[in-house]
């Protein structure tokens, strides 16, 4: 209703960032504790350093805009007067 598609994007990415980055912090301990217990079991020791969680927080966040962005371009390129039941 006149609002242009890149507000739209900010609006859309705005509202979503907060979930993503909750999500995170729930995923990192849980995904440390798993992996711990995991790696314990092999012969070789490897210790989980913070640079894989950091570089999977990454690509959560670069997959989330692309999605969010692209369904948010989607949804401002279409006319208002032609969703409108008649």
């Amino acid at each position: 209703m006149g609002a242009s598609v890149a507000s739209i994007v900010r609006l859309s990415w705005r509202q979503n960032r907060i979930l993503v980055g909750i999500a995170l912090l729930i995923a990192w301990p849980v995904t440390v504790w798993m992996m711990r217990d995991w790696l314990s079991n092999f012969a070789h020791r490897v210790e989980l350093g913070p640079v894989p969680l950091v570089l999977a927080g990454a690509a959560a966040r670069v997959l989330f805009l692309a999605v969010i962005g692209s369904q948010a371009v989607r949804v401002g390129k279409v006319d208002p007067v032609v969703s409108l039941p008649s």
